[in-house]
């Protein structure tokens, strides 16, 4: 995960290590859209794993 943000800040933002304590949007400029649309499906093509019926996964936050 921290790669592929990583991965999609060096776009607009000098390289700087993205820690676990960072807020994505306040601190990294990141919005929602850019996590719907191309951090999310970039990681999840990573790790193996599907996005098929993540909008019914109760363990996601409700926006």
């Amino acid at each position: 995960m921290y790669e592929q943000l990583q991965e999609e800040l060096l776009s607009y933002q000098k390289s700087f290590p993205v820690r676990a304590p960072d807020r994505l949007e306040e601190e990294l400029g990141l919005d929602g859209d850019d996590l719907d649309m191309s951090v999310a499906p970039a990681i999840a093509r990573r790790s193996g794993r599907s996005l098929e019926g993540a909008q019914s996964n109760p363990h996601t936050a409700a926006s």
